[in-house]
């Protein structure tokens, strides 16, 4: 068997590229001339450069495949509309689909987001039968996500591949070369004085995500969408957990959600002449809320493990320990 994983030096992508080799199963990484390879760093794959807006570069991978995990998107949140994400997150992920069906791919799994469902509480937390909810409704690039899973989906029992959706949550671990969810440990862990947003996520070991989605290879089932999902913490106690690992003691400031709707203001008044940034009234309004869901799916269908997420964070900091980013 192989295995095409697209943006294999991704977070997610990496440390699945990683599974791959420990399961002895060979891999083909397609990844952009330009990308930071830090993250393949001592992994066994074949290479393939080239961008996920060129179809040629498309078909160039997938032929000779039989599995594809198509985890590359564009993941930014500096973009100013819906636009801005089609060429990457929906475009080529129909591009994919077409080059899976010429080229005889046997499975495609489709890496999308958590939050084309909707989120839940700690008692009652989001299912995959929940539908999207404010205020992922508002966010671009959730949209985008959705868009491009609503294809696969549609597609899904006409004829091959078989199309496996996957939707984590926010991952947490090593090999995370940008950084990207990394940079919440960071902060957690360099600063002193730290602002504590309101809400909460559900937080989860990459490498169980990484798991999860190499078993849904054999175990997902077509035309089904699996949470991998881990525990819910509020932004407090994910903090918390940082500063008995960091070993110093911080000073959190717990900041009300009327300061985040005042930031959020700024952010789309800057949006709107032409400044992306993180601070939008729609990425604010996320971080007021208790973005909780459940894997109770993903564990009996997919087998897939749940690391406590202290193991992820210890893992992550020692990667960065290891590269560099701290000491």
């Amino acid at each position: 068997m192989k295995v095409l994983v697209t943006g294999a030096n991704g977070l997610l992508a990496s440390n699945i590229v990683n599974e791959l080799n420990r399961r002895k199963i060979s891999v083909r990484g397609m990844v952009r001339r330009t990308s930071n390879l830090l993250s393949l760093k001592g992994l066994e794959l074949e290479k393939v450069y080239g961008d996920l807006t060129n179809p040629q570069d498309i078909e160039q991978a997938v032929v000779g495949c039989d599995v594809i995990i198509h985890a590359g998107a564009d993941t930014s949140h500096y973009h100013l509309s819906f636009n801005d994400y089609l060429p990457v997150n929906v475009h080529a992920t129909e591009t994919i689909l077409e080059a899976a069906n010429k080229h005889k791919v046997k499975k495609l799994i489709y890496v999308s987001t958590a939050n084309t469902f909707g989120h839940g509480t700690l008692e009652n937390p989001g299912t995959e039968k929940m539908v999207p909810r404010y205020p992922f409704t508002n966010s671009n690039y959730a949209i985008s996500k959705q868009a491009a899973q609503h294809i696969l989906l549609n597609y899904a029992e006409r004829a091959k591949p078989e199309i496996t959706v996957v939707n984590p949550t926010f991952m947490i671990g090593g090999r995370d070369a940008r950084p990207s969810s990394g940079k919440l440990v960071l902060m957690g862990y360099k600063r002193k004085v730290i602002p504590v947003p309101p809400g909460g996520k559900n937080f989860v070991a990459v490498a169980d995500v990484a798991a999860g989605t190499c078993n849904a290879i054999e175990k997902g089932k077509n035309g089904e969408c699996y949470l991998l999902a881990g525990e819910n913490l509020s932004y407090y106690d994910f903090f918390k957990l940082i500063e008995s690992i960091a070993g110093d003691k911080k000073i959190f400031v717990k900041l009300p959600a009327s300061a985040f709707a005042l930031v959020g203001g700024i952010g789309d008044i800057l949006a709107k002449l032409g400044l992306g940034n993180l601070f939008t009234g729609v990425n604010t309004r996320i971080m007021c809320i208790k973005n909780f869901y459940t894997a109770e799916k993903s564990i009996k269908e997919l087998a897939m493990p749940q690391t406590p997420v202290k193991q992820a964070v210890e893992d992550c900091l020692g990667w960065f320990k290891q590269h560099g980013y701290i000491v």
